[in-house]
């Protein structure tokens, strides 16, 4: 539900969430609330009660009824009624991201939707960069690749990439054993996996740290995912989730590295005792 498929109504749900808590951060929300988690939570509520059943229906809509939903997707996004009428309610993250601020000439960040940066093509629907990456990218990169080449002493001739995408005729590989059905792949999951080994071990705990403010893994993806696993009650209790007031990496905003360092050093210590 990463991806925007066309007829597949999925993605657009659980990204909202994120549109929502952007639009909280740059105050461009007129449905909100001061208290971030309150304000998560309602927009929870409106998703799964209002913004699911409307998209249900498709065309079957009426046009009242969009009227309705769209003024309210409005008001917690930030994005103008119109904009969401034009979209037919659905809006993909890029058009997202260059939407929001356009009128400031700012397009925001994929990675971490705090950041913003020159909006290169105001005309356009989708950014030119991820204006978190323009900013973290040279200096961690810089950094590692000084560790790498000068004190692991590794071969200069050899390139490291920091990301995939940048290799020649790199193509990511869905295949996956378990999502096939007629002979080609029909999902892309690796959920039945986590869920076998979490029966098959009940002991087993899972700590998942989510970034608000992230939209490349949305947390609400994330939440939408653990709560279709099919598993007993008694095994819920073992994933943990927490949230922070940052993106992707959480560790670059200070209170967020704090409370990431907290999290994980408690989780690993209840697991040693």
């Amino acid at each position: 539900h990463l991806l925007f498929g066309p007829g597949d109504d999925l993605a657009y749900l659980v990204h909202f969430p994120t549109y929502a808590t952007t639009a909280w951060y740059h105050k461009k929300n007129t449905i909100t609330n001061p208290n971030l988690e309150a304000f998560v939570e309602e927009v929870r509520e409106f998703t799964e009660n209002e913004y699911a059943p409307a998209l249900l229906k498709g065309d079957r809509l009426t046009s009242g009824q969009k009227q309705t939903i769209a003024a309210k997707l409005s008001g917690y996004t930030g994005l103008s009624t119109e904009y969401w009428l034009r979209a037919n309610l659905r809006v993909t993250n890029q058009e997202f991201f260059q939407e929001l601020l356009r009128e400031r000439g700012e397009t925001v960040g994929r990675l971490d939707s705090r950041f913003t940066g020159i909006n290169e093509d105001l005309l356009g629907q989708t950014a030119a960069t991820d204006p978190q990456s323009d900013a973290l990218s040279p200096p961690y990169i810089a950094a590692f690749k000084d560790y790498l080449y000068e004190t692991l002493g590794a071969d200069k001739s050899l390139n490291y990439v920091t990301t995939s995408g940048l290799r020649d005729g790199f193509r990511w590989d869905w295949k996956h054993r378990g999502n096939e059905s007629w002979g080609g792949q029909v999902a892309i999951s690796t959920l039945p996996d986590m869920t076998t080994a979490m029966k098959q071990n009940p002991n087993l705990k899972i700590l998942i740290l989510n970034g608000y403010y992230d939209l490349a893994t949305i947390f609400y993806g994330v939440e939408y995912s653990v709560n279709h696993m099919d598993l007993p009650a008694a095994l819920r209790d073992n994933i943990i989730m927490e949230y922070y007031e940052a993106g992707h990496m959480m560790y670059t905003h200070e209170p967020s590295m704090e409370k990431f360092r907290r999290d994980v050093g408690a989780f690993i210590s209840e697991q040693v005792r």
